[in-house]
């Protein structure tokens, strides 16, 4: 699973694939930390390729995904949708990106 959107980088190439890096869950809290790595394509993360550029997000209050039994990535990625197409904090790069 992961967020397909065009994103330029400093390398001169567009990071079209964008898979989950890491998650640091703060449940007391309600906040989590998203690592997202973007990739050419789905071919080069499976090719064991550095990802072209790193995003970080943060998911707190109403956008967190956690629940007691923990964080689904398929979750994470909804929100992230959601609070880019909200005008949040990953709406310039993420607005836009569909299931990948």
């Amino acid at each position: 699973m992961a967020l397909i959107k065009s994103v330029p980088t400093s390398f001169g190439v567009d990071a079209a694939y964008w898979n989950i890096l890491s998650i640091e869950n703060n449940r007391p809290q309600r906040s989590a930390q998203v690592l997202l790595a973007g990739y050419l394509d789905d071919g080069a993360r499976r090719a064991d390729r550095r990802p072209l550029a790193v995003l970080a997000v943060t998911l707190a209050g109403p956008d967190y995904p956690g629940t007691a039994g923990g964080i689904a990535y398929a979750d994470v990625y909804e929100r992230i949708k959601q609070q880019a197409g909200s005008g949040g904090e990953p709406a310039v790069t993420l607005a836009g990106a569909v299931d990948g």
